[in-house]
């Protein structure tokens, strides 16, 4: 089977760590399929090697401009035709308008969350790029034969606003074995008045809602409860990320919101092992990865109690209302005073993360998923994927 891979748009974050992740897996595997994938350039892409597998760089004439979209959506059709494939896999969350049987990935969140109060908090510009982009989903979803989605919320919500359609849900896979580094990390400042110190690990989106961590760092200093958050952000990553740098100067709560940086890849179990909790109050998200990073490193988890966070961990971590200031101060400090109850998420944690997937696996999930389509078989049960 010749299978046509659309991951142009895996370029940064969790998309990219899919992407290449899932090429690398079938490169290690038995499958004997031809695989051509369409990649954007110098994100890893080019170094994988394996005589099944074509890569083929976008020009980069096509990945420039406002016009973007449509051009490479313009380009991908001539490289369809040119190809012939069985069947496209589409994994950057928006189908190909072609007759070719297709299976959608779905990862953008914002297509099944309307009512996320992120819509009504992002700024004018990033409100019609993503109503654009909505738009374009929804228009194009009836060119995918079936949807991907990475939970069985997602499947739910998927099926709850657009219908009843092929949705298989395919997990997340524990991307563990790109973290078996073991460089050591020595940019985290000692303080010691801190007791305890908790991890923000991500760039900055607007749904990651870290804004809220204004008025909780100083609630926690008000309070001298012993807690400071360590940020991973860059200036250059967001406007919203350079103005949420200057009001942490500008409120002088420097000490207990403290940036250090993004972390290089190889550093991350190094971070992990010298911290005692992982902040998230995110508002959005399809499946993040770094749940199971923390759960992994036995690290406790405090997050957002939204039907997204408990899909991942379950019992595994404590949940707390992400708009309230006061609801994560509380949370935060109840738990970290608990010494049994720490101890309690982390076994917890690691528990459940022996039952997700490896890379192996998911890869097996999607290739069987993909040649069910291509031979047009669809079989009576759907949802989770042995």
């Amino acid at each position: 089977m010749r299978i046509f891979v659309n991951a142009v748009s895996l370029r940064t974050a969790g998309g990219l760590s899919v992407g290449l992740n899932f090429l690398q897996a079938f490169g290690e595997s038995s499958f004997d399929h031809e695989l051509h994938a369409f990649v954007p350039g110098d994100c890893g892409y080019e170094r994988i090697r394996d005589e099944r597998i074509k890569i083929h760089v976008v020009p980069r004439k096509y990945d420039i401009g406002p016009l973007k979209f449509a051009l490479v959506s313009r380009w991908l059709l001539r490289q369809i035709r040119d190809v012939v494939p069985d069947v496209v896999f589409s994994m950057g969350n928006i189908a190909l308008p072609t007759r070719v049987p297709q299976l959608l990935l779905l990862q953008w969140a914002y297509a099944i969350y309307p009512e996320s109060p992120v819509w009504r908090r992002m700024g004018w510009r990033s409100y019609l790029e993503r109503r654009a982009r909505l738009h374009m989903f929804r228009t194009r979803l009836r060119f995918a034969t079936a949807v991907a989605v990475q939970t069985e919320t997602a499947r739910m919500r998927m099926r709850r606003l657009y219908g009843e359609r092929w949705v298989e849900v395919v997990p997340n896979a524990v991307t563990l074995p790109a973290l078996g580094g073991s460089d050591r990390l020595d940019v985290v400042p000692h303080d010691p008045a801190a007791r305890w110190t908790l991890l923000c690990l991500t760039r900055y989106y607007p749904h990651k809602n870290l804004e809220i961590l204004l008025p909780v760092a100083r609630m926690l200093k008000e309070r001298a409860a012993g807690v400071r958050v360590l940020l991973t952000l860059a200036a250059d990553q967001h406007p919203g990320a350079r103005r949420l740098l200057r009001e942490i100067d500008r409120q002088g709560i420097g000490d207990v919101l403290v940036n250090i940086g993004p972390v290089p890849m190889a550093s991350i179990p190094s971070l992990y092992a010298q911290v005692d909790g992982l902040l998230l109050p995110t508002l959005l998200e399809s499946f993040s990865g770094t749940y199971v990073e923390a759960m992994h490193f036995g690290v406790p988890i405090f997050t957002s109690d939204r039907d997204f966070a408990r899909d991942v961990c379950g019992d595994a971590a404590v949940y707390f209302d992400p708009e309230s200031p006061e609801s994560i101060c509380e949370s935060v400090t109840s738990a970290l005073s608990n010494g049994a109850l720490v101890e309690s998420l982390k076994a917890r944690g690691r528990a459940r993360v022996a039952g997700f997937p490896d890379w192996a696996q998911v890869c097996g999930m999607y290739v069987s998923l993909l040649e069910r389509i291509g031979s047009g078989s669809r079989t009576a049960t759907e949802g989770r994927l042995p």
